[in-house]
């Protein structure tokens, strides 16, 4: 029996979670743009119940 390794957690199934869209997601992760603190949180909250982990490449843009 092989372990196949976790799917992915993309920014739509974090969008999904939150209820809002996958810009507002990007903005969120990137820290760009407008979003209130009240989306913020959610998203944040939808990131880790999803166990969502941004890309080295988007870390590394926001920085």
């Amino acid at each position: 029996m092989r372990d196949d390794p976790p799917p992915s957690v993309t920014l739509e199934h974090v969008a999904r979670a939150a209820g809002v869209s996958r810009a507002t997601v990007s903005r969120v992760v990137s820290g760009t743009g407008p979003v209130s603190a009240t989306t913020v949180h959610r998203v944040r909250a939808a990131a880790e119940e999803t166990l969502f982990f941004p890309s080295e490449l988007v870390v590394r843009r926001s920085a």
